[in-house]
Protein backbone atom coordinates (compact mmCIF):
# COMPACT_ATOMS: atom_id res chain seq x y z
CA UNK A 1 0.00 0.00 0.00
CA UNK A 2 1.54 3.34 -0.99
CA UNK A 3 2.02 6.18 1.47
CA UNK A 4 -0.85 8.61 1.78
CA UNK A 5 -0.06 12.35 1.50
CA UNK A 6 -2.26 13.43 4.44
CA UNK A 7 0.47 12.71 7.06
CA UNK A 8 2.81 14.90 5.00
CA UNK A 9 0.41 17.83 5.36
CA UNK A 10 0.20 17.30 9.09
CA UNK A 11 4.00 17.21 9.30
CA UNK A 12 4.20 20.49 7.36
CA UNK A 13 1.67 22.02 9.76
CA UNK A 14 3.81 20.97 12.72
CA UNK A 15 7.00 22.34 11.18
CA UNK A 16 5.45 25.63 10.01
CA UNK A 17 2.67 26.55 12.44
CA UNK A 18 2.40 30.09 10.98
CA UNK A 19 1.37 28.63 7.63
CA UNK A 20 -1.03 26.21 9.31
CA UNK A 21 -2.81 29.01 11.18
CA UNK A 22 -3.80 30.68 7.89
CA UNK A 23 -5.11 27.47 6.34
CA UNK A 24 -7.01 24.43 7.44
CA UNK A 25 -6.26 20.90 6.37
CA UNK A 26 -8.90 19.63 3.95
CA UNK A 27 -9.61 16.16 2.64
CA UNK A 28 -7.91 15.73 -0.74
CA UNK A 29 -9.42 14.44 -3.95
CA UNK A 30 -7.43 11.27 -4.67
CA UNK A 31 -6.94 9.48 -7.98
CA UNK A 32 -4.80 6.42 -8.57
CA UNK A 33 -4.05 3.58 -10.89
CA UNK A 34 -2.53 0.21 -10.06
CA UNK A 35 -1.33 -2.55 -12.37
CA UNK A 36 -0.37 -5.98 -11.06
CA UNK A 37 1.42 -8.55 -13.20
CA UNK A 38 1.67 -12.18 -12.14
CA UNK A 39 5.17 -13.27 -13.17
CA UNK A 40 4.93 -16.74 -11.63
CA UNK A 41 2.66 -18.71 -9.30
CA UNK A 42 4.19 -17.14 -6.20
CA UNK A 43 5.56 -13.80 -7.45
CA UNK A 44 3.63 -10.65 -8.41
CA UNK A 45 4.89 -7.26 -9.55
CA UNK A 46 2.77 -4.16 -8.93
CA UNK A 47 3.31 -0.67 -10.33
CA UNK A 48 1.12 2.36 -9.90
CA UNK A 49 0.57 6.06 -9.47
CA UNK A 50 -1.31 7.94 -6.74
CA UNK A 51 -2.30 11.60 -7.00
CA UNK A 52 -3.91 13.86 -4.43
CA UNK A 53 -5.25 17.35 -5.12
CA UNK A 54 -5.67 19.85 -2.28
CA UNK A 55 -7.47 23.18 -2.18
CA UNK A 56 -6.18 25.20 0.81
CA UNK A 57 -8.97 27.10 2.54
CA UNK A 58 -8.81 30.17 4.73
CA UNK A 59 -10.37 29.76 8.15
CA UNK A 60 -13.90 31.10 7.97
CA UNK A 61 -13.69 31.42 4.19
CA UNK A 62 -15.97 29.96 1.56
CA UNK A 63 -13.41 27.53 0.22
CA UNK A 64 -11.88 28.65 -3.06
CA UNK A 65 -8.97 31.12 -3.24
CA UNK A 66 -9.23 34.37 -5.23
CA UNK A 67 -7.10 33.01 -8.09
CA UNK A 68 -7.57 29.31 -8.80
CA UNK A 69 -4.06 28.80 -10.17
CA UNK A 70 -2.63 29.82 -6.77
CA UNK A 71 -4.88 27.53 -4.79
CA UNK A 72 -4.43 23.95 -5.93
CA UNK A 73 -1.65 21.68 -4.72
CA UNK A 74 -0.82 18.33 -6.29
CA UNK A 75 1.03 15.53 -4.53
CA UNK A 76 1.87 12.58 -6.77
CA UNK A 77 3.90 9.45 -6.27
CA UNK A 78 4.83 6.44 -8.35
CA UNK A 79 5.44 3.11 -6.68
CA UNK A 80 6.71 -0.38 -7.37
CA UNK A 81 5.58 -3.30 -5.22
CA UNK A 82 7.00 -6.80 -5.09
CA UNK A 83 4.57 -9.47 -3.86
CA UNK A 84 5.85 -12.89 -2.84
CA UNK A 85 3.38 -15.59 -1.84
CA UNK A 86 4.52 -18.16 0.72
CA UNK A 87 2.48 -21.37 0.34
CA UNK A 88 1.06 -22.94 3.48
CA UNK A 89 -1.75 -25.35 4.32
CA UNK A 90 -4.54 -24.79 6.84
CA UNK A 91 -7.08 -27.26 8.18
CA UNK A 92 -10.49 -25.85 8.98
Amino acid sequence: MPLRPAPLLLLCALLAPAAASAQQVTVPVEVGIDLELQLSKSFLLGVGWESAFYVPQELGGLGLPERLRDGFFHVGQAYLQLHFRVPYAVRV
